[in-house]
């Protein structure tokens, strides 16, 4: 019998080759073991071991020739910066803006139906309604309801952010707006929808800065 230490690799990995040949291993993985057994099967382990490792070590070298001609994505601080402000816009708009589930949207608007969230789902797939998605769940802006019913303005705004995100929507309808001396769009949409969906369309139109 004979006793050998294994380090350097992937120790996890070796102990379960030496188990799986009936050697004896002891020790934890995490800072090296002993394998014990006859001569010939340490041998026969180590020689296995190398040729594993070598196998990998030619694996890797032909995943790299294949990666070769691939630019990585790497996010500067610009990049990176505007993340945080993106973070930041939309932590302000779920804090400050009444927002509604989807069943939510259906009592408010008086659903009669046992599923109270397909009211909101259909009104969203027919373009009365926005909402935005956080954490898996729709949120629907509570100003887009006025008088118990969709705003008839929100096909129009959506109509001009048809190239946006419902997020980038949803930004803008929480940022002052020079085009309404600087109130928040959701803040006019009750009183004056018309002056809102102009603004839209002057918010989106491709040489307004």
């Amino acid at each position: 019998m004979t006793d050998t230490t294994v380090a350097d690799l992937d120790r996890e990995a070796v102990l379960r080759i030496a188990r799986s040949a009936g050697l004896e291993a002891a020790g934890r993985a995490e800072e090296g073991f002993f394998v014990s057994g006859p001569e010939a099967e340490i041998r026969a382990l180590r020689q296995l071991i190398r040729s594993v490792l070598s196998e990998g070590e030619r694996d890797e070298e032909l995943i790299d020739v294949l990666l070769q001609d691939i630019e990585p994505t790497v996010m500067g601080p610009e990049h990176m910066l505007q993340l945080r402000m993106q973070a930041e816009a939309r932590k302000a708009f779920l804090q400050e803006v009444a927002l509604l589930d989807s069943a939510g949207v259906g009592e408010l608007l008086g659903s009669k139906a046992r599923n109270t969230s397909a009211m909101a789902s259909r009104l969203k797939r027919e373009g009365k309604l926005f909402a935005v998605t956080h954490r898996g769940v729709d949120l629907y802006p509570a100003d887009q309801i006025v008088d118990g019913a969709p705003s008839p303005a929100i096909p129009e705004i959506l109509g001009a952010f048809s190239s946006d995100s419902p997020w980038a929507l949803a930004l803008w309808l929480n940022a002052p707006s020079a085009w309404l001396e600087g109130e928040k769009p959701l803040r006019v949409l009750a009183a004056d929808p018309d002056r809102v969906v102009h603004a839209a369309r002057k918010s989106t139109e491709p040489n307004r800065f």
